[in-house]
């Protein structure tokens, strides 16, 4: 009732665009109503943040707060905490921020997988209901609170986040990819500053050829001249305590960001968390093909 009030009550409708695909999303996945209607109010305060109207939005954050404590699955306040937190980040509300921050970091730290007992869906894992936050704003838009929800946390929980994200539900325009390299420099200058340097020079090769495409040949040579000063290993050492299927995972990852293909067809989270091994290998055959030949092979059915 009160969401159908606030709902009737907007004059700004029209503007604000209310059919949200975060909506249908949140209707398919069955979270329960007061998740749906607590991610809506957060979302809408997002549309008022954007034309300008930081204080209605602040009035309306308040609401999703208090469906908060009706959530019982703590992946569940997980994922809504990471909204509002990012929410109030975004419209200049620190203090507040840092505060639901905190609340939503002692959750992640506290559990090991959602639901009663541990399962090799991606859903099990917290980062991955952050993912989903972070997501539901860049699909509507709202890309400066998703980098808000993404970095958070703090620059060791990005990859995962990153990583356990369903990327086939994103739009792919300007400002995703935006926001897409502003994570993956923080990633990289992460990745350095913890010594994995072979991620954090992938990450700079990577970089160096998406602004060398872009004809931002200072940016690249930037970038570039980051990568050329670490020796690469002759073995990933993070790959050599995983699995063959985690291996094949990560190895398709990277292989379809660094040929943009996962940028164009959006395929690498489906593929990579659906697939064994086995099934995997023909498609990374066909991804390296497309990096060595530099041919934009189309991924089909």
């Amino acid at each position: 009732m009160r969401l159908r009030l606030i709902l009737s009550s907007l004059v700004l409708a029209p503007l604000l665009n209310l059919i949200h695909p975060i909506a249908i999303a949140l209707a398919q996945e069955e979270v329960g109503p007061a998740l749906t209607e607590a991610e809506l109010l957060s979302s809408l305060a997002g549309d008022y943040a954007n034309i300008g109207q930081k204080n209605q939005a602040i009035q309306l954050l308040k609401e999703p707060l208090s469906l908060n404590q009706s959530l019982v699955e703590p992946c569940h306040k997980l994922r809504l905490l990471a909204s509002v937190a990012g929410q109030y980040a975004f419209v200049g509300e620190k203090v507040k921020s840092s505060d639901i921050f905190t609340q939503a970091l002692s959750i992640l730290k506290a559990i090991e997988y959602c639901g009663p007992e541990p399962s090799s869906s991606s859903w099990s894992k917290p980062t991955a209901w952050i993912g989903v936050a972070f997501l539901n704003h860049a699909q509507t838009g709202q890309y400066d609170t998703a980098f808000q929800i993404a970095t958070g946390f703090g620059d060791q929980y990005l990859d995962d986040i990153q990583t356990n994200a369903p990327y086939g539900l994103v739009r792919t325009d300007t400002e995703w990819i935006k926001l897409n390299i502003a994570i993956q420099r923080k990633l990289a200058d992460f990745y350095f500053r913890t010594k994995e340097f072979d991620e954090a020079r992938r990450i700079w090769l990577a970089l160096a050829d998406y602004y060398k495409e872009q004809g931002e040949a200072e940016q690249a040579t930037k970038f570039q001249s980051l990568a050329s000063k670490i020796e690469p290993t002759k073995e990933d050492n993070s790959l050599n305590n995983q699995s063959p299927g985690d291996k094949a995972r990560s190895t398709l990852y990277h292989c379809f960001v660094e040929s943009e293909l996962l940028r164009s067809n959006n395929l690498g989270w489906v593929l990579g968390n659906t697939l064994s091994s086995e099934e995997l290998k023909p498609i990374l055959d066909l991804c390296e093909e497309a990096k060595l030949t530099g041919q934009n092979i189309e991924i089909t059915e």
